[in-house]
C-alpha cells in the first residue's frame, strides 16, 4: 500500500467512525453523524477526502499530561519533502466545547500539508472533563510544545498560525487575541510562542451579543457555552465576556485574522466589532463568507477544498 493510499484510508476510516469515545458525551460529534444530518438538508454533498500524494502523518504524539493523568496528544501532518521554514498551523476541532476529537480536522490538515504547511490536530480537555479555561491552557501547552520542537519539526515558529472550526474557531480567536497576555491561560512554568495569525472558521467572537445563541438556556438543557463556562450568563456575565475574543483585542494580538464563515449568522456573533477593533489596533482582518452553506461546511464538498485553498493562499502569500 502506497503512502497516498494509506493516508486516504486513514482519512476514510475517520470519516466513517461512529460512537462515543473517552472524555466525550454520549452524543459525540463525528463526521459520519454530521453527514447523516446535513445530507438531508443539502443533497449531493460528500465528506471531504482530499487528493493528497506527498503528505506524511505522525499520529498520537504526546504533548502534555493533565492533572488527572490523561495524556494529551496531537497528530502532525507535513509534506513528504520538508523544508526548514514551513508555516505551523494548529487546528482546534469543534463540537460545542463538549464533544468531538482531534481527528475531525484530519482531511483539512492533510490538504494543508499538501499545500506546504505543517498542520497539527490537537487534543484539549472538553467541558465534560474540565471547565474553562482548561481547554485554553491545553491549547497553549500544545503551542509551547511546538515551539520547543520547532527546529526538529522544520517549522518557522515566527509564522505560528492557530486555526479552529466552530467552538475551535472561538478558542483560536481567543488565544490569538489574548496572545500570552492573560495569566490564567498560560501553562505553569511555560513560555508560549507568539501567535502570528488566526484562522477562525465559524467561531463566535462575543458570547454576549444579539446574534449569539449561546446562553439561551432552557430548563434542564443549558447551552453548550454554559456547560463549558460552568455558570449561566446571568450569574457571571463578566466571565462570559472574559471568554470572548472581542474582549482581548489590542496591540498584543496576532497580526492577522482570517474569518471564514457559513451563512449561519449566529456563528459570526461579534465579528463586525472584532474586525473594527483589530483594524484600529493596526491588525489585518479579512472576511470570507460562503453563501447557502451549513455550519459544518468545511467537512464537505463542494466547499471544503475551496476552504483549504483559501487558507493556503491567505497564509502563504503574506
Amino acid at each position: 500500500m502506497t503512502k497516498e493510499t494509506l493516508l486516504t484510508a486513514v482519512i476514510i476510516s475517520l470519516i466513517t467512525a461512529t460512537g462515543p469515545v473517552s472524555h466525550t458525551t454520549a452524543q459525540d460529534f463525528t463526521i459520519s453523524g454530521e453527514y447523516a444530518k446535513q445530507s438531508k438538508r443539502h443533497p449531493g454533498i460528500t465528506p471531504y477526502v482530499p487528493d493528497v500524494s506527498e503528505v506524511e502523518a505522525r499520529l498520537g504524539v504526546a504533548y502534555e499530561t493533565t492533572e488527572s493523568g490523561r495524556t494529551l496528544k496531537m497528530d502532525i501532518y507535513s509534506p513528504t519533502k520538508k523544508g526548514g521554514d514551513m508555516t505551523p498551523i494548529v487546528l482546534i476541532h469543534g463540537g460545542g466545547w463538549q464533544s468531538g476529537r482531534r481527528n475531525l480536522d484530519a482531511p483539512l490538515a492533510a490538504r494543508l500539508a499538501e499545500g506546504g504547511l505543517c498542520a497539527f490536530c490537537v487534543d484539549y480537555r472538553l467541558s465534560v472533563e474540565a471547565k474553562y479555561p482548561a481547554a485554553i491552557v491545553d491549547i497553549n501547552s500544545a503551542l509551547t510544545w511546538i515551539g520547543e520542537h520547532s527546529e526538529d519539526l522544520g517549522v518557522d515558529i515566527s509564522r505560528l498560525t492557530v486555526a479552529g472550526t466552530s467552538a475551535g474557531g472561538q478558542m483560536a480567536a481567543l488565544v490569538g487575541a489574548s496572545n500570552g497576555r492573560v495569566e490564567k491561560y498560560i501553562p505553569q512554568n511555560k513560555v508560549v510562542p507568539r501567535i502570528a495569525c488566526v484562522v477562525d472558521i465559524d467561531g463566535v467572537l462575543a458570547f454576549i451579543h444579539p446574534d449569539s445563541s449561546e446562553g439561551q438556556d432552557k430548563p434542564g438543557k443549558p447551552s453548550c457555552a454554559t456547560k463549558w463556562l460552568g455558570t449561566p450568563m446571568s450569574a457571571d456575565s463578566a466571565l462570559w465576556r472574559e471568554a470572548s475574543a472581542l474582549s482581548h483585542i489590542g496591540e498584543w494580538s496576532a497580526d492577522r485574522f482570517i474569518f471564514i464563515n457559513s451563512s449561519q449568522k449566529r456563528f459570526s456573533a461579534g465579528q463586525a466589532e472584532a474586525v473594527e477593533a483589530l483594524r484600529k489596533a493596526g491588525k489585518k482582518a479579512t472576511e470570507h463568507k460562503t453563501e447557502g452553506t451549513p455550519h459544518t461546511f468545511w467537512l464537505f464538498e463542494p466547499w471544503a477544498e475551496d476552504v483549504a485553498e483559501l487558507i493556503i493562499k491567505e497564509i502563504e502569500e503574506n
